[in-house]
């Protein structure tokens, strides 16, 4: 009855020290966890900004390449004849030649 005791109070002892040292790996998984997850959303806030960025560039370069067309429509002569309605049409093309080159797709 004494060694199943003792055996019981072995067993118990070792069970503490298993559990401290899993209770152990789960406090530095969950440190580590806590590390990759602001990592990762500081990843993605930099993300966002660079797509940020990135859109603010394209409507910039977009602007810019198409104002010399849009001052040109702003002095065109709005009265209705054929050589207005041909120089608006190759007008109109070279502004979508213009956003095809920046990646716009229209198909």
């Amino acid at each position: 009855m004494n060694q199943e005791l003792e055996d019981c109070k072995q067993r118990c002892s070792d069970l503490a020290v298993e559990k401290a040292a899993l209770e152990e790996k789960i406090c530095k998984q969950s440190s580590e966890i806590a590390n990759l997850n602001e990592r990762l959303k500081t990843a993605f806030q930099m993300d966002t900004l660079s797509k940020s960025q990135e859109l603010e560039t394209l409507v910039k370069n977009v602007s810019d390449t198409l104002k010399a067309e849009y001052d040109e429509y702003c002095s065109s002569d709005t009265t209705f004849n054929e050589d207005n309605f041909q120089a608006n049409y190759a007008s109109l093309q070279r502004i979508f030649k213009i956003l095809k080159r920046f990646g716009f797709n229209f198909e």
